[in-house]
């Protein structure tokens, strides 16, 4: 029954404040602020899950963290990306400090998982082959 209430608990939580961040910065007309806002918020919740699953030895947490990795990836990939050419800067634009976020969750989530190996799962630790998924992720977004 744990395992349900923590993935609701988080599932939940997870919405609450995408929702009331959305909300917030579309009423100011803030949409590269927004998205900024939500991956922050997305990445740190991630980083923070896995933290705690790894402390605690719960599996489902680090799985709801590895989700929202990939979902955090996604949304650079597909939202964080459009641009006007006109007025497109290549390196430092507002899209910049958005991707800050998603690279670094990466690597600290790496570092997180390599630094507890022996705490992890056997599933984690062989057939998922974790840490070079999220090296890889990292390394993509930092493209």
């Amino acid at each position: 029954m744990f395992p349900i209430l923590l993935v609701a608990a988080s599932f939940f939580t997870v919405w609450a404040l995408s929702f009331d961040l959305a909300d917030y910065f579309n009423r100011a007309g803030r949409d590269n602020l927004k998205r900024l806002a939500l991956t922050g918020v997305w990445s740190l919740y991630a980083v923070l899950g896995i933290a705690v699953g790894i402390r605690y030895h719960v599996i489902h947490d680090r799985a709801i963290g590895y989700l929202l990795l990939a979902l955090v990836a996604v949304l650079l990939l597909v939202f964080a990306t459009r641009m006007d050419l006109g007025t497109f800067r290549p390196v430092l634009n507002e899209r910049t400090l958005a991707f800050a976020f998603g690279i670094a969750s990466g690597y600290l989530t790496t570092y997180l998982l390599w630094r507890n190996r022996h705490r992890l799962s056997v599933l984690e630790q062989r057939a998922w082959s974790i840490y070079p998924v999220f090296i890889v992720r990292a390394c993509f977004l930092t493209l």
